[in-house]
């Protein structure tokens, strides 16, 4: 949190944004099927 603080501006963006919601914005084939697979069955396969 503390390089939060001084740099937030490109710092807790990329930071926390891919790691909380990298199924949400990204539909990755990777994480989709490990996080919700049944949300998603079309990227699964895919």
């Amino acid at each position: 949190m503390e390089i939060g603080i001084p740099v937030k501006r490109h710092v807790v963006t990329p930071i926390p944004l891919p790691a909380e919601q990298p199924q949400r914005s990204i539909p990755n084939p990777i994480r989709v099927p490990e996080k919700m697979p049944e949300k998603m069955p079309e990227q699964v396969p895919a």
